[in-house]
């Protein structure tokens, strides 16, 4: 088979073989879905735990050679950073409302 390519490389054809690259880079945008997906999820529910996965699939995009991955990771740090924020002021907003209701409703 060695013999042939290399006949056929030198005839100028050429042999086409699977295109890993092509597979890993389609396999990859699984991963970025699912990390866009973590990290919208992450400014609602669970920040730290989403925004974590969404890094780590964007990690894993860049390893298989997806562009995307590095956006992935940047978002995913930036809306869990939100979402940590987000629920800080939300639950002291909250325990204030809920102290003043009860206070006023005794």
């Amino acid at each position: 088979m060695i013999i042939i390519f290399l006949g056929d490389a030198f005839m100028g054809q050429i042999t086409q073989f699977p295109d890993f690259q092509g597979k890993l880079a389609r396999s990859a945008r699984v991963y970025i879905i699912f990390g866009w997906i973590c990290a919208v999820i992450s400014l609602i529910f669970f920040p730290v735990l989403f925004g974590i996965l969404g890094i780590v699939m964007g990690i894993i995009a860049s390893k298989r050679g997806h562009r995307g991955g590095k956006v992935v990771i940047i978002a995913s740090i930036i809306m869990m950073t939100i979402g940590i924020f987000a629920g800080a002021i939300l639950n002291t907003y909250l325990r204030m409302f809920i102290g003043a209701f009860l206070i006023f409703n005794s």
